[in-house]
């Protein structure tokens, strides 16, 4: 399976916009877009939104953060690791989005990925 393909279980989320995986300098690797929306922008600024939520997390003493999720008046982002600290698999939903099948299917994603990236 292709990295590419790895991106498909996300696009059957009723409320998808869009999907990529991305290292932690912003590049992206492999994105899908339905929307309107920049997709290597919003890498290049999901970056420091989940650095700044790793930091959050460690500092409040919660251990390793596994899922980001930020809530918007137009959307929805969700990013798991793909693999941790280098690389990231994110998906863009409409503000109401399946988020728990959203969430399911980035975890899954999120793994094969991490399997083909590592």
């Amino acid at each position: 399976m292709s990295l590419e393909a790895v991106l498909k279980p996300l696009q059957d989320v009723d409320g998808y916009l869009a999907s990529a995986i991305f290292d932690m300098g912003g590049e992206v690797l492999v994105k899908h877009n339905n929307s309107k929306y920049n997709v290597e922008m919003i890498g290049a600024n999901a970056v420091a939104m989940i650095n700044a939520a790793v930091k959050a997390v460690k500092g409040a003493g919660l251990g390793k953060c596994h899922f980001i999720q930020v809530n918007s008046e137009l959307g929805i982002f969700g990013a798991v690791w793909a693999v941790e600290d280098q690389s990231v698999a994110a998906v863009l939903l409409e503000p109401k989005a399946n988020v728990g099948l959203a969430k399911m299917a980035l975890s899954k994603v999120g793994e094969e990925a991490g399997s083909k990236l590592a």
